[in-house]
């Protein structure tokens, strides 16, 4: 399936420059911890136009999150397995690995915020946690193998059934998956040998070469081996990416924005502000385009934005000692 460029893939990382001076690690990978969405899932497959920056190059990735109060498609129980969020409140999942189904595979993907320099070393990490002992027996992996990684291509990742497998990637697991209590780091630095502009998740290695083995013989029923994926990160400043940075008990990271957004923006609050805040939208340039006082005790806010050009946008605070981190949304006229 060929990567699909929707409106959405339009909002990549950037700082708000006049909203905020907390400097963070740069990440080229759009939405790595799988945090900026538009609606709870609620069924299988809701990466692609759900979940900003990310789009499906084969089959149906899905997406988990702590605002689904089920267990299901929640977090940190779901049908594939227990397992909290390495970041924030939700990650994705694929299959790596289907029993009598050797071209079945599921990969998501993203364009990258800019292509890598040649010759330029990268950081690559992301973290990656092994699905078993799910709350659905129907639905929960039997099978475990190796292979879950990143692959960097030049141009958008093409996959359909018969198609060969790359057998290799930049950064990979070379061990089996045998544990399912914790997220496993992959991390490598890495010199671009192109200018590679899109990432791939997945297993690119063929069944022969991914050391299938049982994991659940009692409970699991599904014939898969299944990874969950958080902490997706590539950093040309070879720092990496600090996803805690900013974190505390004023943090954007529980917050919810509708994007894209009309001529109201509306926010939903992880919990009651302890006070007064000051926001801020910026365009993508540092531009404030318009301000909003939030009062003490508010769970949610109907800000209403008039006039404003399609295209991305930031909502930030003013506040400079709060660490806070700014929120990507979009805009799209009525």
């Amino acid at each position: 399936m060929a990567f699909k460029t929707p409106y959405m893939r339009l909002v990549f990382w950037f700082g708000c420059m006049v909203c905020v001076s907390v400097a963070h690690d740069q990440n080229l990978v759009p939405n790595g911890s799988f945090e900026d969405y538009t609606y709870c899932p609620d069924y299988w497959g809701q990466i692609a136009g759900n979940v900003s920056g990310w789009d499906v190059c084969a089959n149906s990735p899905d997406f988990f999150h702590a605002c689904r109060d089920s267990s299901d498609l929640g977090v940190p129980f779901n049908w594939r397995g227990y397992q909290q969020a390495a970041h924030g409140q939700g990650y994705a999942g694929v299959i790596t690995y289907q029993w009598n189904a050797p071209s079945y595979r599921e990969f998501n993907c993203a364009a990258l915020a800019q292509p890598l320099l040649p010759g330029m070393p990268v950081s690559l990490s992301m973290k990656v946690a092994l699905g078993g002992f799910g709350s659905y027996w129907l639905y929960s992996p039997k099978w475990t193998t190796r292979g879950i990684g990143m692959l960097l291509t030049t141009q958008p990742f093409e996959w359909s059934t018969g198609s060969s497998y790359p057998n290799t990637g930049q950064l990979y697991m070379d061990t089996v998956f045998t544990d399912t209590t914790d997220w496993v780091l992959l991390s490598a630095t890495y010199v671009p040998d192109s200018a590679y502009q899109y990432i791939t998740i997945g297993n690119f290695f063929e069944d022969s070469l991914s050391e299938v083995a049982l994991l659940d013989t009692v409970f699991g029923n599904q014939n898969i081996a299944y990874v969950y994926i958080d902490e997706v990160c590539i950093s040309p400043t070879g720092m990496g990416c600090d996803f805690a940075e900013g974190v505390d008990a004023h943090s954007f990271d529980a917050w919810h924005i509708n994007s894209p957004f009309g001529e109201h923006l509306e926010i939903t609050f992880g919990r009651a502000l302890e006070e007064m805040m000051e926001l801020s939208l910026c365009a993508i340039d540092g531009r404030i385009v318009a301000r909003r006082m939030i009062a003490a005790g508010s769970l949610r806010d109907d800000w209403p934005v008039f006039g404003l050009a399609n295209g991305a946008y930031v909502v930030c605070s003013t506040e400079e000692d709060k660490n806070f981190k700014a929120l990507r949304v979009f805009h799209v006229s009525p």
